[in-house]
């Protein structure tokens, strides 16, 4: 490092001083018209045609949309036939769509998007430990669309008393070998028909779809 420090003359110090400031606004300009550039250019294709740019919300949007419109899995197979989603395995018994209403006891359920449809379905721990009960169950008709279980607890209640013979059953643990009897509530628009159903005997579990139309 210089130890030594000298001082130009005033005149050529200030000269000096003027040339560095041109010098770094000069830089400063290039520098902003680079980033404006950047920020705001255009883009064209090979055809000389303009392509807006692609901000990362619409590349997530897009992968949304690609994820949300994929078909379900194929049908492995029909009602009354056990098909297995690790720990689970599963059997359909019935299938029903056009309800208006689901009365119990103590609970009446309406659907507020046209009708209800069910699903009952027998669960079987096919593992040596205790396993939860199936849940992210979905319905799909035959267009593709795809249905999740209604949130109207009163429905579930109603549904359960109709089609189980029980007023409410608690989510439960199934032991290992026992079966557990569950059923579905979808509310959907009228006209819909159900087509399939996918089923889940883990929360990342890959599911299976059986056929019920």
């Amino acid at each position: 490092m210089v130890s030594t420090y000298s001082r130009t003359a005033p005149a050529a110090e200030h000269a000096g001083y003027v040339m560095m400031r041109k010098s770094l606004v000069a830089v400063a300009a290039v520098a902003g018209l680079s980033l404006g550039m950047l920020t705001s250019c255009k883009s064209y294709s090979n055809s000389g045609s303009y392509v807006p740019p692609t901000s990362s919300s619409a590349v997530a949007s897009a992968a949304v949309a690609q994820v949300t419109s994929s078909s379900p899995a194929a049908p492995t197979a029909g009602l009354d036939q056990t098909v297995t989603d690790s720990p689970l395995s599963f059997v359909v018994s019935k299938v029903q769509c056009g309800i208006s209403s689901l009365t119990s006891t103590y609970e009446t359920g309406t659907p507020t998007q046209g009708q209800f449809c069910i699903v009952v379905v027998t669960e079987t721990n096919i593992t040596n430990t205790p396993q939860s009960t199936a849940s992210g169950t979905t319905m799909a008709d035959a267009e593709g669309n795809t249905y999740g279980t209604a949130s109207d607890i009163g429905a579930q209640v109603a549904a359960e008393y109709v089609y189980l013979g029980s007023d409410f059953q608690a989510e439960a643990q199934i032991n290992p070998g026992s079966h557990y009897s569950d059923v579905f509530v979808f509310d959907v628009p009228r006209g819909v028909q159900a087509a399939t159903v996918t089923l889940y005997g883990d929360f990342d579990s890959a599911g299976v779809t059986v056929s019920v139309s």
